[in-house]
């Protein structure tokens, strides 16, 4: 066998094994690159396969002719494997798309001339000359433009290229075939024939074996480079979700406003400002009031509108997009730098009082909105972050109580809610011991016989014992223990009732009925289990109702009492004028008596707009067709006035004060 033939053959094996190589990387990377690699190979392995069978019968002219175009062949493929390598821009994309479009053309010419007239691309002896087909010209000219463009490329490249190894090796074998196609196109020239080449190896296999050196080259490259790229997409993906996760720590999704967490780290650093450079700044947190309401009325859809206009509208108004921050639910807060003085502080919270308290359009509904607002001053009212922040709560509750006012914080303020801190404690313990008894105050008719009784709760725990009732009835009320005590009440009022109309005599008990338990929805639900434990009828049991309870939830309230109207149960409003309510509310509701409140009855023959206020009480008690009992009658001129201009049953300390029902039993009982 020629020894060109055992060259071919293993050039044959190499490009089966870089077949295979790159087929593989395929598999996991479908890139522009491997798939090119691969086509290469492909016609790197009919090339050598052929170039073999052409070596063994050298008369063959299909084997001839199958050198030559195989070898066209690869040179074809030179722009696309450089346009993938280089990555080039759009003038060089340019170049290399017209140098494909050109080796497009020779090849198709060459296509073309083989199958008109072989000779063109073969040798042949003529008269014992070997003489060179012309398109042999045309190829071997191709064929080192092509490879001289690729090195000329590659070295342009390499300054610029971070893996110039990789490079620096591309331009090794890019020159190289530039040298072995040079020396392919002087042998041609030389007329040199197959059989007296060096070894015989033609200088076209030298060109496919570079060719598949710069193949697994740059698929080894690529591989690195991918690697790197995924290393780099990891690290970038990384640096995203820091971001992210930055986002989602210090602003809030919703409005995209800095969140609590930036607010506290935010205020830690104006404190510092204040104590270092001696500026006077004002902390707000503003609390959009019965919020919860708009959510329960329009869904939490709406609501996120209703917030993300307030938040716009605060922003638009006083220019403070960098300073207000979004704490939770429908709070904001602002950090107003440099305030100068209280003064200014507060005109600031008048300002925004006025300007939210306002009627919203939003996607065509009118909503009313009010606002309440607590204030710190710094660095007066604290040099902690966490202190001014709880203080500046502190103020916030103090006007909700009120709702859609501001307060500011004050030493005072602090003391007081210490104060009902205390209190409170001191009612969830009281609960827990049973250390809750009821006393009641008879409400008695014209006569002076016992009509009715208010049921009142008093405490024996050591804390309570110097707290009026109205003070600790008020903490209960604010932190929800008012509706355990209730509900305690109702059931110690049950029994005595009971146990008061069978060994005595029927007699009504009155229990105050908290506008949070009357608002709330399974009001109804819970009495009749009571009233499985504990069956009294509307005979036994009344209740009363303050005016504060009947604005809150107004629809809600209706329905109750009118379930509890239904029941049989008497309905009385307590402190009559001094609340909220208007005549509308009166109209409308299922009520049995007006209680008249004990200030305008102290005022009876010391202050003539007193007595003015029960006249028009009882006007409008009797036109509404409802009953009237007078609170606070302490003087038997009350009485007398009152009893006077038709005012049905009185109650007060001229009877009696609250007591035990024992004590009720030994005065208008007899026993």
């Amino acid at each position: 066998m020629p020894i060109a033939a055992v060259f071919t053959l293993i050039s044959l094996g190499v490009f089966l094994l870089a077949s295979i190589y790159t087929a593989a990387l395929t598999l996991f990377s479908l890139t522009r690159l491997y798939i090119v690699l691969v086509f290469f190979s492909i016609v790197a392995i009919a090339f050598s396969a052929i170039q073999t069978l052409h070596i063994l019968t050298p008369d063959s002219i299909t084997y001839s002719l199958g050198v030559q175009i195989s070898y066209i062949l690869i040179v074809l493929v030179n722009p696309i494997l450089l346009y993938v390598i280089l990555e080039p821009e759009k003038m060089l994309r340019r170049v290399l798309i017209g140098l494909f479009l050109f080796n497009a053309v020779v090849v198709l010419v060459i296509f073309i001339a083989a199958v008109i007239k072989p000779v063109l691309l073969l040798s042949t002896f003529i008269n014992g000359r070997v003489v060179v087909g012309s398109l042999q010209y045309v190829r071997a000219s191709v064929s080192l433009f092509n490879w001289i463009a690729g090195f000329m490329l590659m070295l342009i490249f390499y300054k610029n290229n971070s893996s110039k190894d990789v490079h620096g090796s591309l331009i090794v074998g890019y020159l190289i075939l530039s040298l072995g196609s040079l020396l392919d196109a002087i042998l041609i020239a030389l007329l040199v024939d197959n059989y007296r080449m060096l070894l015989g190896f033609y200088p076209g296999m030298l060109s496919g074996l570079l060719f598949f050196y710069i193949s697994v080259t740059l698929s080894s490259s690529h591989s690195y480079r991918d690697r790197k790229i995924e290393s780099e997409n990891s690290f970038n993906a990384m640096e995203e979700s820091k971001k992210e996760l930055m986002l989602m720590a210090y602003y809030d999704e919703m409005t995209g406003r800095p969140n609590r967490k930036s607010f506290m780290l935010h205020l830690n650093n104006h404190l510092i400002e204040t104590i270092s450079l001696g500026k006077i700044k004002a902390v707000f947190i503003i609390d959009l009031d019965n919020f919860r309401d708009v959510n329960d009325t329009f869904g939490f859809s709406f609501g996120d509108l209703v917030i993300k206009n307030v938040g716009d509208k605060i922003e638009d108004r006083f220019g403070v997009r960098d300073r207000l921050y979004r704490l939770y639910g429908n709070q904001f807060a602002i950090i107003w730098d440099d305030v100068g003085d209280r003064g200014n502080a507060l005109d600031l919270a008048r300002k925004i009082l006025d300007d939210l308290t306002s009627l919203v359009e939003i996607d065509d509904s009118n909503l009313y909105l009010g606002v309440s607002l607590g204030a710190v001053i710094l660095p007066d009212d604290g040099d902690d972050v966490n202190e001014v922040f709880r203080r500046c709560e502190t103020a916030l509750a103090e006007a909700k109580k009120d709702k859609n006012t501001y307060f500011f914080y004050s030493s005072e303020l602090e003391s007081r809610t210490l104060r009902n801190i205390a209190i409170a404690n001191a009612l969830r313990e009281a609960l827990k011991k049973d250390q809750f008894h009821v006393v009641y105050q008879p409400i008695v008719n014209g006569d002076g016989s016992l009509a009715e009784m208010e049921a009142l709760t008093r405490c024996s725990h050591p804390v309570l014992k110097d707290v009026s009732p109205e003070v600790f009835i008020s903490v209960a009320e604010s932190s929800g223990l008012i509706i355990p005590l209730t509900w305690w009440m109702m059931e110690r009022v049950a029994r005595d009732a009971l146990l008061f109309s069978k060994e005595h005599k029927i007699v009504r008990i009155n229990v105050n009925m908290s506008p949070k338990i009357l608002k709330s929805r399974d009001l109804i639900e819970r009495f009749s289990t009571l009233y499985k434990r504990s069956p009294i009828n509307g005979s036994l049991l009344g209740f009363e109702i303050t005016e504060g309870a009947i604005i809150e939830n107004v629809d809600q309230v209706v329905k109750n009492l009118r379930a509890l109207r239904e029941r049989g149960y008497k309905i009385s409003l307590d402190d009559f004028g001094t609340g909220y309510s208007s005549l509308s509310y009166i109209k409308n509701l299922p009520l049995d008596k007006i209680k008249i409140d004990k200030r305008f009855v102290s005022g009876i023959s010391r202050d003539v707009r007193d007595e003015a206020l029960i006249n028009s009480i009882i006007s409008i008690a009797k036109n509404l067709k409802m009953n009237l009992v007078a609170e606070g009658v302490e003087m038997p001129n009350q009485l007398a006035f009152l009893y006077e201009r038709g005012c049905q049953y009185f109650q007060g300390y001229l009877f009696s004060k609250p007591v035990p029902i024992n004590k009720i039993l030994q005065k208008y009982l007899g026993n």
